[in-house]
């Protein structure tokens, strides 16, 4: 004899486990979706000769200590310069936000940027910490996530190209 009550139960709970696993697939789905997206973003950004030239500027800045580098680059002293600097910093602390939130894969990132975004991070880390320092403690610190990050898939992958970040 069929016991409709139990058939009811089963069918239900087999149901609801059915509709939880298809919506958990879904929302994996649509994360790896946005991470894509998101990489795909910062490939073609990269790619353009506005970033490459915004790259080359970054890295041929010149300063003596803190003080020096506010009189070249300071917003008030120079704001066409402090804002294509920041600018460019801004994108990495945003980067760093979005890996902190799993929207872009720290693996990914690091496969295409292992050598650029460290040595942007290196050269302006002291000035960041001035920076905090001076009232902005929270300045740039997803940036500063992201680079820990690409120096922890450095160790795990024993490739050693962040081995003097710690």
């Amino acid at each position: 004899m069929v016991d409709y009550q139990t058939l009811s139960i089963v069918f239900t709970g087999l149901s609801i486990s059915i509709a939880a696993f298809y919506y958990i697939n879904t929302l994996r789905n649509a994360q790896k979706a946005k991470r894509y997206e998101n990489i795909k973003w910062f490939l073609e950004r990269r790619s353009t000769t506005e970033d490459m030239l915004n790259f080359a500027w970054v890295q041929n800045q010149e300063w003596e200590d803190y003080k020096d580098h506010l009189r070249k680059y300071g917003m008030k002293e120079n704001p066409e310069a402090w804002a294509r600097l920041w600018s460019y910093l801004i994108m990495f602390d945003d980067i760093g936000l979005m890996v902190r939130r799993g929207l872009m894969d720290i693996e990914d990132f690091y496969d295409i940027s292992q050598r650029s975004i460290p040595s942007v991070w290196k050269k302006y880390q002291p000035i960041i910490e001035e920076h905090r320092k001076r009232g902005e403690p929270t300045s740039m610190i997803d940036f500063e996530y992201l680079i820990n990050e690409m120096h922890s898939v450095s160790k795990r992958r024993g490739d050693n190209l962040l081995a003097d970040l710690g």
